[in-house]
C-alpha cells in the first residue's frame, strides 16, 4: 500500500512498478478491498504531473492487464483507468507513444462507455476516447463510435453533467477531424440524426457551447456534402419530427428546386433542411454570460451548410421576409470583426440569391455600401463587380456624423435616415441573444 505519509512526495518509476507488482503477488492479488486502496492512492498521486512523468508504458500496459482486461473488481478497473487517463494527460511522452489497441483497450473502454449511465463513469470513458483519439491513431474497432455516440448525444439533453458532454463533444470533434476516422460515419441517416442531436444541445450560456460550436463548424464542412434531396430530418418513434415545432417556427427553411413544401405545410418535408437561428445565434457573448464564445464558429457553420447547396442551383427560401424573421435576429452591442462581419454578409448574399435590392433593404444602404468597396478591393469577394444597376442607384458618397453615426444620404427622408441609423446599429454590433415571441 502507498504510505500516507509520502502521498505529497513525487513516486519514481521504480517505486510505481513496485507498487503496482506488489498487489500481483500472495497474499495480496486476492484482496480486492486493498487493491482498491492502493490504486486511489496512486491515483492521488497520480496527479501530480511530477509523478505521472515517471509512468510508463509498460507500467500502463500492467494496469491494462491486470486491472482492466479481467479487473478484480469494477471500483479497481475504474481506478486503473483513471491512473492511465491522468498520465496521458499530463505525460506528453506517454500521450505520443501510447498505443489504445494494445489488449483490446479502444474496445473495452467503447462497451462500456455504452453500457455506462453514470454521469462520472461517462465522462472518464469519455475523456479516455478523447485522449485514444487525439493523435489520429488508427483503431481497431469491434463497434460502431457513432452509433454508441448518438444514444449518448440524446441522453446529453438531460443530462446535468456538462463535463461529460464536453469530453464527449471532444471525442466526435476527433474523429471528424482526422483522416483515418472519416469512414467512420458512412450512413447519411445517421449523419443527419447525429446533426439534429448536436443543434438540439445548443442553449445559451451552456458551458459546452465553445465545445459544441467547433464540432457543428467541422461537422458541416466535413461531412454536409450529401445532396439535399438525400437529407431527411431525424423522426422520433412516432414518425413525426423530433425537433420541436415551435423552435422551427423563427427557422429559415431551404428546400430544392423539386419541393416546394415548407414547416408550415408539412410536418415531415423530405427534401428539407432545417436552420435554426434562435439555436445557432443565440450563445454568443452577452454581458451577463459568464462564458464568451465567439460567434465566427456559429456562423461559419451555417455558411458551410447554405452554401454546397447555393452552388447546386437550390432555391433558398426564407420562411417570412418581414420584420420577425433574420435582420431582427441580428442585433449588435460591438463592432464586428472583418472576417465575422464577411461572414454575415455572405450568408445574406446567398440567402437572397446576390439580390442587390433585398440585400440593402435588409442590411441597410450604408453597410452594403461599405461592403461593395472592400468587393472590389478584394477579388475573392467579387459578388457584386458587375451590378452596375445598384451602383448607379446608390453612387452617391456616404458620410456618417461623428455624434450619432447616422447616415447622409442625398434624397432620403428623416424618417428614412431613422431607419437607416437603426440598420447600422443592428449591423454594426454583436449579436445579442433574442426571445421568442
Amino acid at each position: 500500500m502507498v504510505s500516507s505519509a509520502t502521498t505529497t512526495a513525487p513516486l519514481s518509476t521504480a517505486q510505481i512498478s513496485s507498487i503496482i507488482s506488489s498487489l500481483l503477488l500472495p497474499p495480496r492479488y486476492d484482496n480486492i478491498p486493498y487493491i482498491e486502496h492502493s490504486l486511489r492512492e496512486l491515483k492521488q498521486h497520480g496527479r501530480s504531473q511530477a509523478t505521472s512523468a515517471n509512468i510508463t508504458t509498460y507500467i500502463t500496459s500492467t494496469l491494462i492487464r491486470s486491472f482492466v482486461v479481467k479487473p478484480p473488481s469494477q471500483t479497481a478497473k475504474i481506478q486503473a483507468l483513471t491512473i492511465i487517463a491522468n498520465a496521458l494527460v499530463l505525460n506528453s511522452e506517454l500521450l505520443e507513444s501510447f498505443d489504445p489497441n494494445q489488449f483490446g483497450l479502444v474496445n473495452i473502454v467503447l462497451s462500456d462507455y455504452n453500457n455506462t449511465y453514470d454521469d462520472t463513469s461517462l465522462y472518464l470513458y469519455g475523456r479516455l476516447l478523447f485522449l485514444f483519439t487525439f493523435k489520429g491513431y488508427p483503431l481497431n474497432l469491434k463497434h460502431d463510435c457513432f452509433q454508441i455516440i448518438q444514444p449518448k448525444l440524446i441522453r446529453s439533453l438531460h443530462s446535468t453533467s456538462h463535463q461529460a458532454t464536453i469530453e464527449l463533444l471532444k471525442f466526435i470533434f476527433n474523429l471528424l477531424h482526422h483522416p483515418s476516422y472519416l469512414t467512420l460515419l458512412h450512413s447519411i441517416e445517421l449523419k443527419t440524426e447525429i446533426f439534429s442531436s448536436l443543434l438540439a444541445l445548443l442553449e445559451p450560456d451552456s458551458p459546452i457551447n465553445k465545445d459544441l460550436l467547433n464540432v457543428l463548424s467541422l461537422f458541416s464542412s466535413s461531412y454536409w456534402n450529401t445532396p439535399i434531396h438525400s437529407i431527411v430530418p431525424a423522426t422520433n418513434n412516432r414518425g413525426k419530427n423530433s425537433t420541436s415545432l415551435k423552435r422551427i417556427r423563427k427557422a429559415i427553411t431551404i428546400t430544392s428546386c423539386w419541393s416546394n413544401a415548407t414547416i408550415e405545410e408539412s410536418t415531415y418535408p423530405p427534401n428539407s433542411l432545417f436552420i435554426y437561428f434562435d439555436s445557432i445565434l443565440s450563445f454568443i457573448y452577452n454581458q451577463n454570460s459568464s462564458i464568451f464564445v465567439d460567434l465566427t464558429p456559429a456562423l461559419t457553420c451555417l455558411y458551410n451548410l447554405i452554401r454546397p447547396i447555393s452552388s447546386n442551383h437550390y432555391h433558398l427560401l426564407l420562411a417570412r421576409l418581414d420584420n420577425e424573421t433574420l435582420k431582427n435576429h441580428l442585433v449588435f452591442e460591438a463592432s464586428l470583426s472583418p472576417e465575422t462581419s464577411n461572414l454575415v454578409y455572405e450568408i445574406y448574399a446567398l440567402l437572397l440569391n446576390n439580390d442587390s435590392e433585398l440585400l440593402t433593404a435588409m442590411l441597410g444602404i450604408s453597410f452594403t455600401n461599405q461592403r461593395l468597396a472592400a468587393t472590389r478591393k478584394n477579388s475573392e469577394f467579387s459578388i457584386f463587380e458587375e451590378d452596375y444597376i445598384f451602383s448607379r442607384r446608390h453612387s452617391a458618397a456616404t458620410t456618417y456624423t461623428n455624434e450619432s453615426g447616422l447616415a447622409s444620404l442625398p434624397g432620403l427622408s428623416e424618417r428614412e435616415k431613422e431607419e437607416e441609423a437603426e440598420k447600422l446599429f443592428r449591423v454594426f454590433e454583436r449579436l445579442n441573444m433574442f426571445t421568442d415571441t
